[in-house]
């Protein structure tokens, strides 16, 4: 099969988004898949990505710069159509842009959109003004409609797209995301801990992510507040960066707990498993809008557990209790006190951290692989085209 992968991302910038893309173009490389990728201008060398790469002027995030770089993204489209003659579009689904969509119009070539949110309810949390809410909900609309099929990363926003789309529910998937076993797994703690400058005696509770309106970090300082009075050893280590992080280091200074709390700033990916096995327990917090709008995200859950390190998670859908509480402390998310007891529990109870760490090792190494999210993908692409 041959592969038109397009994106907006640009995938110099580390997260969640570049991970994905990256692993399933390794993933479907594997498969002696064709790949071609339609991308925003990036470090080659850097990555050193399989299969061949198209790049566009893309000039930025803002409403405006999109588009402008939209049509762009257009013609090379067209260009690469003309040229690779792909089987399928797969594409990243991106805000206001109907470029790939358009494209279907002129050569009816099947096209697959894969999505980890409804962008819309992200415009509600984050104020964006109405002419780009108007202009992506048709776009999303009219998207949706003409796919061959759509591919998402948990059953609750798969359950949320059916029930917004009803006449679509049929052609989405759930496939969750997988994990770079070569990179996240279990090291020694304490060669961890001396590399990045941790003293061995200490008792680390951890957090990696964005410091955004998904995620719940300012809720992991107001937590540790309790954690510190009972346990004098413990220290937080926030992994990150964001537009929140200013929020979070001033609620560590009302507290007095400035010296306890560790900021890292943004790292690189290859060092966040160092990272990780540095933490006695680690937290994967998602805001309550991000739990309603598509559930526990696996992504961070995924490569803490890997690393064989003890969770904690929230949750407030029924179902994520149910995926993961087998091998994660699950914490709903509107019992405030919960969170510091629960951190408290694992800290000074080290049978039930190893007991966990098991199991979570036990859950990754049978369950979860990009290559199993590649494969899963592949034939989930193939069966929708045999549909048509």
């Amino acid at each position: 099969m041959k592969i038109l992968y397009v994106i907006a991302i640009e995938l110099d910038m580390d997260g969640g988004p570049k991970t994905h893309i990256i692993e399933m173009l390794k993933g479907m490389h594997s498969l002696s898949h064709d790949i071609l990728l339609l991308a925003p201008p990036f470090n080659r060398k850097r990555l050193n990505l399989p299969g061949n790469v198209i790049t566009y002027p893309f000039f930025g995030y803002s409403f405006l710069r999109r588009i402008i770089s939209y049509p762009f993204m257009f013609i090379f489209l067209l260009w690469c159509i003309c040229k690779f003659r792909p089987t399928i579009i797969y594409e990243r689904q991106m805000e206001y842009n109907p470029s790939v969509w358009l494209a279907n119009k002129i050569f009816r070539l099947p096209f697959f959109v894969e999505i980890n949110g409804l962008v819309t309810e992200d415009f509600q949390q984050t104020g964006t003004g109405f002419i780009p809410t108007t202009i992506h909900k048709k776009v999303e609309k009219k998207e949706f409609n003409s796919s061959v099929g759509m591919l998402c990363t948990s059953p609750l926003l798969k359950a949320k797209i059916s029930e917004k789309y009803i006449n679509i529910s049929n052609k989405i998937c759930f496939i969750p995301n997988g994990v770079n076993l070569n990179l996240f797994h279990p090291m020694d703690k304490s060669v961890c801990r001396k590399k990045m400058g941790f003293q061995q005696e200490m008792k680390y509770i951890g957090y990696v992510g964005t410091f955004n309106h998904l995620h719940n970090s300012e809720q992991v300082i107001e937590s540790f507040v309790k954690v510190a009075e009972n346990i004098p050893e413990a220290q937080l280590i926030m992994v990150g960066d964001g537009p929140r992080k200013k929020n979070c280091e001033k609620i560590a200074a009302n507290f007095n707990l400035t010296e306890r709390v560790i900021f890292t700033g943004i790292v690189k990916y290859e060092e966040v498993p160092i990272y990780i096995n540095c933490f006695d327990v680690g937290l994967v917090l998602s805001s309550k809008h991000r739990l309603e709008r598509e559930g526990v995200v696996s992504f961070k859950l995924q490569e803490c557990l890997a690393c064989g390190c003890p969770v904690i998670a929230h949750y407030k859908d029924p179902v994520d209790y149910g995926r993961f509480s087998p091998f994660v402390k699950m914490v709903y998310i509107e019992d405030r006190f919960k969170l510091s007891n629960a951190i408290v529990e694992l800290l000074q109870d080290l049978h039930k951290c190893s007991s966990m760490a098991e199991r979570s090792l036990s859950y990754i190494k049978k369950n979860i692989s990009w290559e199993k999210s590649a494969l899963l993908t592949v034939n989930f692409i193939n069966k929708m085209i045999k549909s048509i």
